[in-house]
This record gives structure tokens, C-alpha cells and sequence, in this order.
């Protein structure tokens, strides 16, 4: 069985857990299906929606963390929000797609041109 190729990469992240809950972990690879998280630098990984995982920013951690633990279900949301304008790693997804996209991979007529 062949496994698929993942970039390695050691980056902190901020995950939306369980209940909103903001989580500092470590990301390992990325790919179109998701993020790979884990919580030290063990082989235990963890997959998640990419719309679940945000590049780490000490500020906006600290006001999730603050939100989360005054129960500001408003403010929490509103935060991740703004978090996943500028996420990397919602822009990954949105670039896998428009490149699988630009190479016409899923139109048909497009393969059969190419053949004949």
C-alpha cells in the first residue's frame, strides 16, 4: 500500500477544539484534506479540518483564551472569525483547488484534447 506524501513542518498553531476551545498545538503536515496536528513533537498525529487550524499568533490566542474562559460565545466566534480571513492554511486549500483547477484536471473535453 502506497502512503501519501506530506511535507514535514513543526510549526505552533492555534486549534478550534471541542466547545469553541482555543488549543495551542503543533502542526506537522498540511495537505488538501487537512492538517495534521499534534500536541508535543511526538509521532501522535491528529487530523483535522484545515477551517479548524490557524497559524499561531500569541496576541489572538490570548484574547481566545480570555474569551473562552469569560464564556464569550459572541466574542469567540467572532475572533476565529477574523482568524480565518488571513489563514494560511485556509489559503493552502484555496490554492490546491485553483491549481487542480488551472490544469483543467477534472474536465473531461480538456483530457480528451490533450490525447488525440
Amino acid at each position: 500500500m502506497q502512503q501519501e506524501h506530506r511535507p514535514s513542518v513543526t510549526l505552533r498553531v492555534i486549534v478550534r477544539a471541542w466547545g469553541d476551545e482555543p488549543v495551542r498545538l503543533f502542526l506537522k503536515a498540511i495537505d488538501r484534506k487537512g492538517a495534521y496536528v499534534c500536541r508535543d513533537l511526538s509521532k501522535s498525529l491528529i487530523g483535522l479540518p484545515l477551517e479548524q487550524v490557524f497559524w499561531f499568533d500569541e496576541k489572538a490566542f490570548s484574547w481566545l483564551r480570555s474569551a473562552f474562559e469569560a464564556e464569550d460565545s459572541d466574542k469567540l466566534r467572532s475572533i476565529y472569525k477574523a482568524l480565518a480571513v488571513n489563514n494560511a492554511c485556509n489559503r493552502y486549500q484555496d490554492m490546491s483547488e485553483s491549481l487542480h483547477d488551472k490544469e483543467h484536471i477534472a474536465d473531461s473535453e480538456s483530457i480528451a484534447t490533450r490525447c488525440e
